[in-house]
């Protein structure tokens, strides 16, 4: 059964209600993790417990279990967590976990199993792989939860597209039609206005809201196989240039299964600066990852060197 929202992060909230979070709960979360997802969940009136992530993107397995009634496991970038060694290493129980594959469209682990769908419940944001104004999806994948689940289901709506939508819509099909750097182009300029100041958490976002119809016509129309193909496609040709250009892949290699949603490496600004300027002509945008939430102890150095380069169309 799957549950379509807005903004992904609210198909998350609406997991750990259905879960029986309650407020005053304590919710563990990795570090390493963009600072929305901590910053909705507070909002919610839950207590976070931070976990580390090691450089493979992996859980750190070797700290004590985080003390915690609910835990969040994160597929960075379409690429599986081993939810199995989380849960057979700090005893918790799948109807404990939630699988957070915002960046997982149509990826699956090395045994087959599509993201999003090996715990009680994850979700996916769809938004973030195809170019649609809106989309979360919340994945309930224990048939004893569909009921609860039910509850939490909105109808989609007629959306009008924003400005700004339309513009990165229009912007894209005319880069690939004309195979010149407009997207990027587009980006420089709206930086240049913002000046690249980052957005604060958006509190009216937290509220449940429904997916528009047209975002999920573009999700149920597109071609899983050919998305995948070209994701993979787009890794295996820029991989080179990342090394070249001095930059450190987090992912040397493609699992079997996984459609990656951004090749993720490690840099310094300089290098990425440097892979941008490469890739410029090709549309592809360079930024780092993610914006940390604020916590009262020092994250690992690598935390803030990890850059991507994003797949999206």
């Amino acid at each position: 059964m799957n549950i379509h929202f807005a903004l992904a992060r609210q198909a998350m909230c609406a997991g750990f209600r259905i879960l029986g979070a309650r407020p005053g709960d304590r919710i563990a979360v990795p570090a390493f993790i963009c600072s929305d997802v901590p910053a909705a969940l507070v909002h919610d009136g839950y207590q976070l417990v931070y976990y580390d992530i090691q450089q493979s993107l992996q859980p750190d397995l070797s700290q004590p279990k985080p003390q915690a009634d609910f835990l969040l496991v994160v597929n960075y970038f379409g690429f599986p967590a081993d939810v199995a060694s989380v849960t057979q290493r700090w005893g918790f129980d799948l109807r404990q976990i939630i699988e957070d594959n915002a960046h997982g469209l149509f990826s699956r682990d090395q045994e087959g199993r599509v993201l999003g769908q090996r715990t009680a419940l994850g979700f996916t944001s769809f938004r973030k792989s195809l170019r649609v104004g809106d989309g979360g999806t919340l994945h309930v994948n224990s048939p004893l939860l569909v009921e609860l689940a039910a509850a939490e289901q909105l109808e989609p709506i007629s959306r009008a597209p924003s400005v700004g939508g339309r513009l990165r819509q229009f912007g894209a099909q005319l880069s690939e039609q004309t195979r010149l750097p407009l997207m990027n182009l587009l980006r420089t300029t709206k930086r240049a206005v913002v000046r690249g100041a980052v957005q604060p958490f958006d509190e009216t976002t937290r509220y449940p809201s429904p997916a528009s119809s047209q975002s999920l016509a573009v999700l149920h129309s597109c071609n899983p196989v050919e998305e995948c193909r070209r994701r993979v496609s787009i890794y295996q040709r820029i991989l080179p240039q990342i090394v070249a250009a001095g930059g450190q892949p987090i992912f040397r290699t493609l699992p079997s299964g996984v459609a990656p949603y951004a090749l993720p490496f490690f840099s310094t600004t300089h290098v990425a600066q440097r892979v941008q300027r490469d890739l410029w002509l090709r549309n592809f945008e360079v930024f780092p990852w993610p914006n940390l939430p604020h916590i009262d102890r020092d994250y690992p150095s690598w935390y803030q060197h990890v850059h991507l380069v994003s797949f999206l169309r």
